[in-house]
């Protein structure tokens, strides 16, 4: 799709300015102010609504979004956690793993989209070969990934196959002693390097954040999970500026909803400005997961990943934190739409309206209908009502 979106109020590291953004080929081709149509363009005005990069979501279970939270918090760690809850012969575990696998993936890749992400890392296997159902927002591929220590994989192995790669584990997830040891035991099993991404990081000591710079290791904060789960969270406002950290929304297991929800969850532990989360969700995010160059930025040449918000007198960022699902009114990935306000997707000839989102029509990219009326055979309706976007999105 060639698209020119006019009178954007288009953000940049300086701030942000009104201007024109013309979209092909999957990219930012120019940002001006004043552009004038080329044939074959659609074209949209905004209206100084806000434009800022797409957002990416470091930390997913794409295929568990349809569980509700489950256990009884507090615990110490993950282990206990996971001792308590993954009993899969129980109907709760069962009835959703029954679910066709894809299915559940594209529910996760709905989760996203609808709060503005283009990218999501999803923490687990993907099929290798693309399904005929693209997913609706795009999911990094490139990268390899362990569990943890206590569960899955042979990680040393792991984390030699992979190689120039990103490697994704859950470490120091929980407040005992055990949680703080995981990261030396990394370190000894020579694991922690300039490409490992450790997940949660709850128990990192002061003496290992240290560590942690010397290897260049980076890390994925995911408060609201921590919080509900250990009454706690990494403490980033204390973490050695060096260390890179992002910020992932886990699944409904155990964390938001959204990412839009996971950034007012962060926001309101007051450990870091709207600055530095936007940051966590745009630039950092891409950096610690090697990116294409340009990644999260408004600029010609850049990958056009986007999300276009109602507009408000607040900053950028304090926009973006402070921004419901029902304020997303535009998102493009790889220079398509895939979410639109019903305004902008007749615009488009896209079509009318084919969703609710928090009871705000929406066109959305794929067939969330027929997603849900699978999902409905496969699993009752009561099972998945506890899910906590079951509701919130509703098909047309």
């Amino acid at each position: 799709m060639r698209l020119l979106l006019k009178n954007v109020r288009a953000y940049s590291r300086d701030g942000d300015d009104t201007c024109d953004l013309r979209i092909g080929r999957g990219r930012i081709l120019a940002r001006a102010r004043g552009l004038a149509a080329r044939r074959g363009e659609a074209v949209l005005d905004l209206g100084g609504r806000l434009a800022l990069p797409g957002l990416i979501n470091s930390h997913d279970h794409l295929g568990f979004n349809l569980f509700p939270p489950l256990g009884d918090p507090p615990y110490a760690s993950v282990y206990e956690w996971a001792k308590d809850v993954y009993q899969p012969a129980h109907a709760r575990i069962r009835d959703v793993l029954r679910i066709d696998a894809y299915d559940r993936l594209m529910w996760g890749g709905f989760k996203n989209l609808i709060s503005g992400v283009t990218t999501v890392v999803h923490h687990d296997s993907l099929p290798r070969r693309p399904h005929r159902r693209r997913l609706p927002t795009t999911v990094l591929r490139r990268y390899g990934w362990a569990h943890s220590l206590g569960y899955g994989h042979d990680i040393v192995k792991a984390h030699h196959r992979t190689r120039r790669k990103p490697f994704i584990l859950h470490a120091a997830e929980g407040t005992d002693q055990g949680a703080s040891q995981e990261i030396d035991r990394l370190e000894n099993l020579g694991v922690l390097g300039p490409r490992t991404v450790l997940v949660h990081g709850i128990g990192i000591t002061p003496k290992q954040q240290q560590l942690l710079v010397r290897r260049h290791t980076a890390i994925v904060w995911c408060p609201r999970s921590n919080l509900r789960l250990y009454e706690t969270t990494c403490r980033v406002d204390r973490l050695d500026p060096a260390i890179p950290v992002s910020l992932g929304t886990d699944s409904t297991l155990t964390g938001a909803p959204t990412l839009l929800e996971e950034l007012r969850c962060a926001s309101d532990t007051g450990m870091v400005s709207p600055e530095r989360l936007f940051a966590m969700v745009t630039t950092t995010a891409a950096a610690i997961f090697d990116l294409p160059q340009g990644h999260s930025t408004l600029q010609p040449g850049a990958p056009a990943n986007l999300v276009v918000l109602a507009t408000s007198d607040e900053t950028p960022t304090r926009t973006l934190v402070e921004s419901t699902l029902r304020d997303v009114e535009l998102v493009v990935v790889r220079g398509r739409v895939r979410l639109a306000a019903p305004c902008w997707s007749q615009s488009l000839e896209l079509g009318d309206a084919n969703s609710r989102i928090d009871g705000m029509p929406k066109w959305l990219y794929g067939d969330l209908a027929g997603l849900k009326r699978r999902l409905r055979g496969a699993a009752s309706e009561e099972l998945l009502a506890r899910g906590p976007l079951w509701n919130r999105m509703e098909a047309l």
